[in-house]
């Protein structure tokens, strides 16, 4: 309330302060009316809301200054509406700014302005308006369209005679009511009888992006297709590496070692993990290395599916949608270190040299060290097969994912991104076309917003045809037969 406050008092002293607007409060009756309304609202918040300035109130400042300027031989009335909204007042508040801009051309910056604290004396002061300045206005007035301004004062004086005369009654909760329920019937009436335009977002039509790029439903297709050999390629290579498994147990990999048996190296319990180790590693042990693996799927899965349908929208036709092109980049990216530990024999010995020392090997660290080697050339003797195809698989895999993670990430990069400008903008002409609609006008679209191409319709080929003609067939047999 406080903020109407200030702003109700900061607009009647700037239109003060401003010697036209002092001149067509004397002269426009229809003016004078809507800076009198401005007063009793003044009066109202300092009456029935308490409002001040440090304990100093203006609305009889203003008064007196409004009885000074018009120079009225009757008595001028003023009064405090006891049932007017804080909604209600602020309308008045735009209503008078703008009519001055439309009217008067002032600067509306110069009607708001509240950089210079407001005074009872400043309120006084401005509330001169001598004859000369009556005198040179009008004369101003003459100058620049005497035959227009007569009509139109002619015409105003004989509308606001009417409003002078409802504004000497008080206004009573009951009129309101009425008045506020007879415009709601006619927004009503007017939403039944016309359709209201579709949400910009909705319409599509309506391209909400900054670009279109003529390449990007080819290359959406380009990488729904490398996405699918990318997750074939992995689902292979990870369930063959969790799938392929490695008996070490006997004490013959353990003499290699050095010692005459696993227990030198680990207790019991662990060495019985040596019966069935993955050739992927003790990571890929049980169903978490098929779980990783299926899980791959999900990605490629989901820009296959908005590949195939954005290229049958106009409007998703150009661009790709983010989260599945970031969920395969990062999915597959944590997954190249994976790949590359199985790119050759030395790196699989490196990952499986890690992995037993790490997370198995207990006691005698050095020695298990020291002759690595040797357990290793037993390891790929017996299991040299799979251990191969490890390394074809696992290079194909990288490389095709690598391509892909690129293709990937060239499409996040050049990826249409939203026209907030032309998303306001859209949203600003749908507004203003419902709030014509609910008032009983009309109101055209801005159509450059929209697309204007038409939607192309594909007649059936012959083979469509054939297969229509044998159905309505059918269909006339058994209406016969009925």
């Amino acid at each position: 309330m406080q903020e109407l406050y200030l702003q109700t008092i900061y607009l009647a002293r700037n239109i003060l302060k401003t010697e036209k607007l002092r001149y067509f409060i004397y002269k426009d009756n229809q003016f004078k009316n809507k800076f009198l309304t401005l007063i009793n609202n003044i009066f109202t918040l300092e009456a029935n809301h308490d409002q001040n300035i440090d304990g100093e109130t203006f609305a009889k400042q203003f008064a007196k200054a409004f009885i000074l300027i018009t120079n009225q031989k009757e008595k001028q009335r003023f009064e405090t509406f006891d049932n007017k909204t804080e909604e209600e007042m602020f309308s008045d508040i735009d209503a008078i700014i703008k009519s001055i801009i439309k009217e008067f051309k002032v600067a509306k910056t110069k009607l708001v302005d509240q950089t210079e604290k407001i005074t009872s004396s400043e309120i006084q002061t401005l509330s001169v308006l001598s004859e000369e300045i009556i005198s040179k206005w009008d004369q101003k007035l003459q100058q620049e369209d005497k035959p227009k301004q007569q009509e139109n004062i002619k015409t105003q004086n004989e509308q606001e005679n009417i409003e002078v005369n409802q504004n000497d009654q008080t206004v009573q909760q009951q009129d309101m009511s009425e008045i506020f329920k007879q415009l709601n019937q006619n927004m009503f009436e007017n939403l039944k009888n016309k359709e209201l335009p579709v949400l910009p977002i909705q319409d599509p039509r309506f391209y909400p992006y900054n670009s279109r790029p003529k390449f990007m439903p080819i290359f959406k297709i380009i990488l729904s297709i490398l996405s699918i050999i990318s997750t074939l390629l992995a689902i292979s290579t990870l369930l063959f590496l969790s799938l392929s498994f490695l008996d070490i147990s006997s004490d013959e990999y353990a003499q290699k070692l050095g010692v005459s048996s696993w227990t030198n190296f680990m207790d019991s319990n662990r060495a019985q993990i040596l019966k069935r180790i993955p050739l992927g590693g003790l990571k890929l042990i049980g169903v978490q290395g098929i779980s990783l693996a299926l899980l791959h799927i999900l990605p490629a899965v989901l820009i296959c599916s908005y590949t195939f349908k954005s290229n049958q929208n106009n409007r998703e036709k150009y661009r790709m949608k983010l989260m599945p092109v970031i969920l395969f980049v990062v999915m597959f990216g944590m997954m190249l270190g994976t790949l590359f530990n199985f790119i050759s024999s030395k790196n699989i010995e490196a990952s499986w040299k890690r992995d037993l020392f790490d997370q198995l090997i207990q006691n005698n660290k050095d020695q298990f060290k020291n002759n690595f080697n040797s357990f290793w050339e037993l390891v790929t003797k017996n299991y040299g097969s799979k251990i191969n195809i490890a390394t074809i698989l696992s290079p194909v895999c990288l490389s095709i994912t690598i391509f892909t993670l690129i293709v990937a990430v060239i499409l996040l990069v050049v990826n249409p991104k939203l026209d907030k400008e032309r998303i306001i903008k859209a949203n600003i002409e749908h507004q203003k076309a419902v709030m014509a609609i609910m008032s009983g006008e009309s109101y055209e679209i801005d159509l450059s917003l929209y697309d204007t191409e038409e939607i192309e319709i594909k007649e059936p080929n012959k083979l469509q045809l054939f297969i229509m003609k044998l159905k309505n067939k059918k269909s006339n047999k058994s209406k016969k037969d009925e």
